[in-house]
């Protein structure tokens, strides 16, 4: 399934999801096992032709009173905390991917190598094309600074 380009985006969407909204994920992933659980049980029997009773799930979750610190502080270091380790791991895996991908599969990422060098030069270029127009026009001021220098004191000298 991440073989495909549609397999690798419906990925990403789903990691998206999560980090963004993850209370609404829990939410569809509890749904959709809850679907799965009950058409599952229906097709199931136990040999006798009625179908088998599935255990309900239980699924403790702490209120924002219960355990830890509590309050909306703790929210927002979870949420921050969700955000960083999300970030995390999308990087370690784009590393991972570059490093262990073969250079045909590395072409189908957002950024190739040769695009990144390509850019890499092109800024380069443009730095060093900046430092010498800078250079210029500060020898061109310095030797306009030089040429008052000469005529304040020709003034001076005169009077």
């Amino acid at each position: 399934m991440v073989r495909l380009p549609s397999g690798q985006l419906a990925v990403l969407c789903v990691g998206a999801l999560a980090i963004a909204y993850p209370d609404k994920f829990v939410a569809l992933l509890h749904t959709t096992a809850t679907s799965l659980l009950t058409n599952g049980s229906n097709n199931h029997s136990n040999g006798n032709g009625s179908a088998s009773p599935v255990a309900p799930i239980v699924i403790h979750q702490l209120g924002s009173n219960g355990g830890g610190s509590g309050g909306s502080s703790s929210g927002t270091t979870r949420t921050i905390l969700q955000l960083v380790v999300g970030a995390g791991v999308c990087w370690g895996s784009y590393v991972v991917m570059t490093n262990v991908l073969p250079e045909a599969a590395k072409s189908l990422l957002p950024v190739t190598t040769g695009t990144f060098n390509h850019a890499i030069s092109s800024l380069g270029r443009a730095v060093l094309h900046l430092k010498d127009t800078f250079l210029e026009e500060i020898m061109g001021l310095s030797q306009k600074q030089d040429e008052l220098s000469e005529k304040q004191d020709q003034c001076t000298k005169g009077k």
